[in-house]
C-alpha cells in the first residue's frame, strides 16, 4: 500500500480496487496462475504463440536457454542485436555494435539479473517460478530507433486500447489509440506524449492477432512490433507497471478498471 501511494499519490484499497491500477495491485498477488508464469516467461511463450499464430509472428533468435551470461559465445554473433532475460523486466538491452561493449560490465549486469527473482521485486508473483534463462534475439529497429511498441490493452477477450511507444532506447514516448485509431486523452505514468501518426495499413490484422492471444484472460497487455508492415510478438503481460504506473487523469485510470471485472483468486 504505501508504495502505491509513493508511485501514484492515491490511496490503494483492498477491499474494493476501482481503477485499473489498484486491481493490477490486487491481481499480481491473488492471481498468479501457472498459465500466466508460462505466458511471461519470454521462452515458453513462444511455443504457446507458434500455436496459436503461427512461429511466422516471432523474432528469431540467435541464440537461447543460457543459464549464465559465460555461456554466450559472442564471436558467433552479429554486430547488433538484443539480449534479455526471459524471467524478468527491465533486463533488455540493445547492442547497437558487440565491439564496443564492455563485456564484463555486461557480464556483471546479467550475473544480477540471473540471481534475483523478479517475483519479490514488487511482488509480481507469477514471475516466481521462471527458471532463469538469456536469450539473444535478432535487433528489429527501424531507421536506427527501436521499432515501435504496441501495446494493447484487453479485457475479457477483446482489445480496447493501445499504447504506442517510440525510441524506447532513447528519447521513449507514448501515445494511446482506441481501436479506431483516435487519439485518447489520457497517459500512463510519466511518459512524455508521443505526436499522432498515421494509422498503420496492417492495423485490422494486429487487433485480430491480439483478439486471438487475449482469449481466456479477464485483463491482459498483448505487445506486438510493426516492423514495415511485419508484424511481430513482443510479450504477454498481466502487471503492467505492476500496478505503480497509474493513468492520469485518475478518472480514466477507474474507466479502464470498470472494464476490468476483477475476480480474486480465479482468472
Amino acid at each position: 500500500m504505501r508504495s502505491y501511494r509513493k508511485y501514484t499519490g492515491r490511496k490503494l484499497d483492498f477491499g474494493a480496487p476501482e481503477s485499473f491500477s489498484q486491481k493490477i495491485c490486487v491481481s499480481k498477488l491473488y492471481n498468479a496462475t501457472p498459465e500466466k508464469t508460462c505466458l511471461t516467461d519470454k521462452l515458453q511463450v513462444r511455443e504457446w504463440v507458434a500455436e496459436k499464430i503461427g512461429a511466422e509472428y516471432l523474432i528469431p533468435l540467435y541464440g537461447a536457454g543460457y543459464n549464465s551470461f559465460k555461456e554466450i559465445d559472442f564471436d558467433a554473433l552479429p554486430r547488433k542485436f538484443v539480449i534479455k532475460c526471459n524471467h524478468d523486466s527491465g533486463s533488455t538491452i540493445l547492442i547497437e555494435d558487440k565491439q564496443n561493449v564492455d563485456l564484463r560490465q555486461l557480464r556483471r549486469q546479467y550475473d544480477f539479473y540471473m540471481r534475483r527473482n523478479f517475483a519479490y521485486v514488487s511482488f509480481e508473483l507469477h514471475y516466481k517460478d521462471i527458471k532463469p534463462k538469456i536469450l539473444v534475439e535478432m535487433d528489429v529497429s527501424e531507421d536506427g530507433r527501436a521499432a515501435r511498441d504496441y501495446k494493447f490493452l484487453c479485457f475479457h477477450g477483446r482489445p480496447y486500447y493501445c499504447w504506442v511507444d517510440t525510441d524506447r532506447f532513447g528519447n521513449h514516448k507514448r501515445i494511446t489509440y482506441d481501436m479506431d485509431w483516435t487519439v485518447q486523452p489520457f497517459v500512463q505514468y510519466t511518459y512524455p506524449q508521443a505526436e499522432p501518426e498515421p494509422c498503420p495499413q496492417n492495423f485490422e490484422k494486429m487487433k485480430k492477432i491480439v483478439t486471438t492471444l487475449c482469449q481466456g484472460f479477464d485483463q491482459v497487455r498483448v505487445d506486438l512490433y510493426n516492423v514495415r508492415n511485419k508484424i511481430y510478438f513482443g510479450e504477454m503481460t498481466f502487471t503492467d507497471g505492476s500496478g505503480y504506473e497509474a493513468i492520469f487523469p485518475e478518472e480514466w485510470d477507474i474507466a479502464l478498471g470498470e472494464l476490468w471485472h476483477l475476480a480474486r483468486g480465479r482468472r
